[in-house]
């Protein structure tokens, strides 16, 4: 068995009340907390153990009981570089 690999990933984003969490292609339907919250409430960070030597992964907005996916590309996480990652993630404009 591996040691578990570590990775800070920190998400830059105005959550106008809500709250940043993120979804892993472990399970895409669950959602990963953060560890703190900093700068006013725009940085989530988040970190993350796993034996796994890179994964992939989403930031979501949690707001009003309602999920909102960022949006393009999944991220891409490769923990065993131990850099941190600066995720700044968009989403579309509410109509």
């Amino acid at each position: 068995m591996r040691a578990p690999h570590k990775q800070v990933i920190r998400v830059h984003y105005p959550t106008d009340g809500g709250r940043i969490a993120l979804r892993t292609e472990e399970d895409w339907d669950s959602n990963i907390e953060a560890n703190s919250i900093g700068k006013n409430g725009r940085v989530a960070e988040f970190q993350i153990e796993t034996e796994r030597l890179y994964f992939y992964f989403k930031p979501v907005l949690l707001s009003d009981g309602a999920i909102m996916w960022s949006r393009g590309e999944n991220f891409l996480a490769v923990p065993t570089s131990s850099a941190p990652l600066e995720i700044h993630p968009y989403r579309a404009a509410k109509l």
